[in-house]
């Protein structure tokens, strides 16, 4: 059966130290007679979604909606309240250090 997922990938954003986006993929599962997944293949993301992600960053950049830390130990009360007006999004590393893109909140600007 074929499922639809998304994968943490980098972007070209950022030069040495990328920004890690999820991106969807398709997969194909395997599964067994009693449900148990057995075989789990898919293909790495396409260059259209790679773009369509890249673009999608750069704009939201561009537009001041992006909050980035560069720290993983942030609380969410400091992040929330450095987030200006319209931010929508934030760059945060993760425990393997790596700058991962993800929504924060909505705005209504």
């Amino acid at each position: 059966m074929e499922v639809q997922a998304n994968v943490l990938c980098p972007l070209p954003i950022g030069g040495d130290d990328p920004v890690f986006a999820f991106v969807p993929v398709t997969l194909t599962v395997a599964v067994d007679k009693s449900g148990e997944v057995r075989i789990l293949t898919g293909e790495a993301p396409s260059d259209d979604c790679i773009a369509d992600a890249t673009r999608f960053v750069r704009t939201l950049r561009d537009n001041g909606q992006i909050a980035e830390y560069s720290d993983s130990r942030t609380g969410e009360s400091q992040r929330e309240a450095r987030a200006a007006p319209g931010v929508t999004h934030e760059i945060r590393r993760d425990d393997r250090g790596r700058r991962i893109f993800q929504r924060r909140r909505f705005s209504a600007v």
